[in-house]
């Protein structure tokens, strides 16, 4: 008899900001619920990194305390870096009624990858995509440059208004999830005086948020109401759709992830079939090891430095022609916004009027800093250098 421990599952982060693009800035917690799970069936749970593990003890490869079909692993991601919103390619997702939730429901794999985040948006020549958007096609992903939309289509092979981000999935608006306390107000589609309203969970049986927790329940009223209440009291944490006459939202209900500073939450549920590369056991009940990524993209900007008045800066280049620069007034722009990453690029240097000058590399714009700017009839983000030469 082998006795041992096996990683039941791994929740790693990554992000393009990073060299290595392994990111540390989440501490990832079980909930206290999930706690207590893991001791009861011997799990042992070690952040290390960018990576937390669910480490169980097994026997022949199999655990001591097999988890039941209807088990769900949940954590918390809590963040550790105050500047993550400056660096990350994920406006709105740090709103007080919106949290990040990823699960291993969505079965989302590019390559031999398995994300927790939902599926990415395919492309469409009929979306508008502002700068910054990310899309997905032929299986690769693309960031939008500048403004593409039904009047003025650009596919992602268009270099001037994509940049190619390779073969990977990245987290997006569609991981937002709202979140609540016990009582939730969800406003209607429609005012109306009388209103059903039913609350779901997941049904392991059929793949939806359709078994009933809470009686369904007709609400009179002497006027036309906008919005109704549900009360939550007595149910678990976790993810429930919520429905009133034809009106539905799926809520993530959990009082502790504004009290925690909690940005976002991982679900790991237990009965995917063996056959599929998310589930957690073999058909032979045998620990399968999976690592499940999530996977953030880095913020772009342009670049601007500032030279003042009588500078005798004529020109900003890259050595290595991925970047270029026009003068505007006393300020030279990147013609592209330009990737914030950990790693400083090296090649971007200035010119002078003066004859033989060494070449003079200049800094790379902050993400600690950043505003906002139109260009060419598009709004981006903007990054400003102050040079003094």
């Amino acid at each position: 008899m082998q006795l041992s421990y096996k990683i039941l599952f791994a929740v790693e982060v990554l992000h393009d900001y990073y060299a290595n693009s392994l990111c540390s800035d989440f501490e990832i917690v079980p909930s206290p619920e999930t706690a207590q799970l893991f001791r009861d069936q011997q799990v042992i749970w070690k952040n290390l990194g960018h990576r937390g593990y669910a480490l169980v003890r097994t026997i022949e490869g199999k655990p001591i305390a097999t988890p039941a079909i209807t088990d769900v692993f949940r954590c918390y991601l809590k963040l550790k870096q105050p500047q993550f919103a400056n660096f990350t390619n994920l406006d709105g997702a740090f709103g007080p009624a919106a949290r990040l939730y990823f699960t291993n429901l969505h079965q989302t794999k590019a390559g031999s990858v398995s994300y927790l985040s939902a599926p990415m948006a395919v492309y469409s020549g009929s979306a508008t995509y502002l700068p910054g958007a990310l899309a997905v096609s032929g299986g690769n992903v693309g960031e939008a440059l500048r403004k593409s939309d039904n009047g003025n289509p650009h596919a992602l092979n268009d270099a001037v208004y994509w940049r190619n981000k390779g073969a990977v999935r990245y987290v997006t608006g569609a991981d937002l999830l709202t979140h609540t306390g016990e009582i939730y107000r969800l406003a209607l589609n429609a005012p109306a005086d009388a209103i059903i309203t039913d609350v779901f969970r997941f049904n392991e049986a059929s793949g939806l948020y359709d078994a009933a927790v809470v009686p369904a329940e007709l609400h009179n009223f002497d006027t036309p109401q906008g919005e109704i209440a549900f009360d939550l009291r007595g149910l678990e944490p976790g993810k429930y759709r919520v429905t009133a006459n034809d009106t539905e939202q799926f809520i993530y209900l959990d009082g502790r992830l504004r009290r925690e500073q909690v940005l976002g939450i991982v679900e790991i549920f237990n009965h995917l079939p063996a056959a599929s590369d998310f589930a957690l056991l073999n058909a032979q009940g045998e620990v399968r090891e999976r690592t499940f990524s999530i996977r953030f993209a880095n913020r772009s900007a342009i670049w601007k430095y500032n030279t003042g008045a009588g500078s005798k800066v004529t020109a900003i280049k890259d050595s290595g022609n991925t970047y270029s620069f026009a003068q505007q007034s006393n300020a030279f722009l990147s013609n592209q916004p330009i990737p914030f990453t950990e790693r400083p690029i090296k090649s971007i240097f200035l010119e002078t009027g003066d004859v033989g000058p060494p070449v003079l590399h200049v800094t790379n714009a902050s993400a600690a800093r950043i505003k906002t700017i139109e260009k060419d009839g598009d709004l981006f983000y903007c990054s400003e250098v102050y040079l003094n030469y």
